[in-house]
């Protein structure tokens, strides 16, 4: 006896299991991007070259059906002319991805729904000759000087270029793959920090950074290094600044302390902001 099987479910079932494949081959490549591509050890180190800082992990782990990947013990040094520690470490960070076919093929775009960091551990060197007022608007630390490097390493430094650099950029970037992180979450970690060479430890509370590349439509690698590190440059800077206010230490010369009592509403203000 012959069944015959109507030729629109069998296209059905066909486009099915290709829309199936495609989205598994998607999910694994861009996994495989992040595992072997970004956060890998010898990806890492290309990453840097050149810059004076290092940066490695110990171990990735991709669960490619759930779309998450695992990194263990990532860090990253701190640039040369400062102290020879790293600059970031962090215990373990977990991202969850929400990766589509249609993104990833047309738009070369990755979301990440959330990333989350354990075991956050800082070191941050501040130093400023202008006093409280040059470290809450224009602070200088070992971050913002990996900032500036990887800044320069990608072309983001707002530096000149002629017509053929700047077509070069364009090319480039159209190729780069674009991310969209909705939400940074930072568990528990702490400071061991400087504040004009006066030595400060201090415990963070939970604090997260949202909406990464979500305005711009997606950030390069690139773009993403510049905007985290700024971040936590700032917060981690507001942190020890609210630290310095409570103990009264000097921070930038004589009449420092009329200057930190008068910055303790503005500091107080401004980690309300970025703890809440």
């Amino acid at each position: 006896m012959k069944y015959n099987i109507p030729n629109s479910r069998k296209g059905g079932c066909l486009f099915k299991l290709v829309k199936l494949f495609l989205l598994v081959a998607v999910v694994l490549g861009v996994a495989l991007y992040f595992a072997r591509g970004i956060v890998a050890d010898y990806a890492l180190k290309t990453l840097t070259s050149g810059t004076g800082i290092e940066a490695g992990i110990s171990s990735v782990s991709v669960n490619v059906r759930e779309q998450k990947v695992q990194v263990s013990d990532f860090f990253i040094s701190n640039p040369p002319n400062f102290e020879k520690c790293n600059a970031l470490a962090f215990k373990t960070v977990l991202i969850d991805a929400d990766i589509t076919a249609a993104d990833a093929l047309s738009k070369k775009l990755v979301v990440v729904d959330e990333v989350r960091i354990e075991g956050l551990s800082m070191n941050l060197e501040v130093k400023t000759e202008k006093g409280i007022s040059g470290l809450i608007t224009s602070p200088k630390s070992n971050l913002t000087e990996i900032k500036s490097i990887f800044e320069k390493k990608f072309g983001l430094d707002g530096g000149k270029k002629n017509q053929t650099q700047t077509a070069q950029a364009a090319k480039s970037d159209s190729g780069e793959w674009k991310f969209i992180i909705r939400k940074i979450v930072f568990a528990q970690g702490t400071i061991d920090g400087s504040l004009n060479n006066r030595k400060l430890k201090i415990t963070m509370p939970s604090f997260e950074l949202t909406n990464l590349g979500v305005s711009q439509g997606g950030e390069t690698v690139g773009e993403l290094i510049s905007d985290i590190t700024n971040q936590l440059a700032v917060i981690g800077t507001a942190a020890l600044l609210q630290d310095a206010v409570k103990g009264g230490i000097e921070a930038g010369g004589d009449g420092a302390n009329d200057a930190l009592k008068g910055a303790g509403k503005a500091v107080e203000n401004t980690l309300k902001n970025l703890f809440k």
